[in-house]
């Protein structure tokens, strides 16, 4: 070997050896389509993801998201593929992940449309009686769970949250259970004049990342925690 090419080769390695100082870490997560939180066509891809992305930034790390139905997300994240899924209510954090601090804030609103009628005057009472629509893959507060376990309940679930609100505007159910935040993207986009929130925030709930729980995974946890603790 030539000097010229020994001292090529030296500096080559010493390059590849040497820290990468500037270079930013690339975490990967799956995300599905929650409107306005999270889209694949969103600005900034939703504003809790535009959230997450601008604080991990500040600490030196890109995320890259990829989008993709309910189980999927659950199911890669679960093998390791993804740092975990996003958005979730903690109730929705299964075993293998555990819960990060609030990215976001959630919440969930009875909602139909104008002129139907309903006893606003307490929850149970609106419910008494009257098709409620609900997203199936959720898992709602206790309370509110319990109302919909009432034997005679009638209830259509449904995939998500753009058919579910589709189904209120066309008057197909005369309630619906779900974030008004969601409701008035759809609203908008499908263009529903119709909808009304009768009760607001029955449950503010945190929007998390579930975080895969496994040992190469720690130091992600610890990051993520580091950076969303409560201030």
């Amino acid at each position: 070997m030539t000097k010229s090419a020994f001292f090529t080769l030296s500096a080559l390695l010493l390059f590849l050896l040497l820290p990468r100082i500037g270079v930013a870490q690339v975490w990967r997560l799956a995300s599905v389509e929650w409107p306005p939180y999270s889209g694949e066509d969103l600005v900034g891809q939703g504003e809790a993801l535009k959230l997450l992305r601008s604080e991990l930034k500040k600490n030196g790390i890109e995320l890259e998201v990829d989008f993709m139905p309910w189980n999927r997300a659950v199911k890669l994240a679960r093998r390791g593929d993804y740092i975990g899924y996003f958005p979730a209510w903690p109730e929705e954090v299964g075993v293998g992940f555990v819960a990060s601090p609030l990215i976001d804030n959630s919440s969930i609103a009875l909602i139909s449309y104008e002129n139907a009628d309903i006893d606003d005057s307490s929850l149970p009472e609106a419910l008494e009686g009257n098709r409620i629509g609900i997203v199936k893959s959720y898992v709602y507060p206790y309370f509110i769970q319990a109302l919909l376990d009432r034997p005679g309940t009638e209830i259509e679930d449904v995939s998500n949250d753009r058919v579910l609100i589709r189904l209120l505007a066309k008057k197909r159910v005369k309630l619906a259970l779900t974030d008004p935040r969601l409701m008035q993207h759809y609203a908008e986009i499908d263009n529903y004049d119709n909808l009304t929130v009768l009760m607001d925030n029955l449950k503010v709930k945190p929007v998390v990342i579930a975080l895969t729980n496994s040992m190469d995974s720690q130091e992600v946890i610890t990051t993520i925690n580091s950076i969303f603790a409560p201030k």
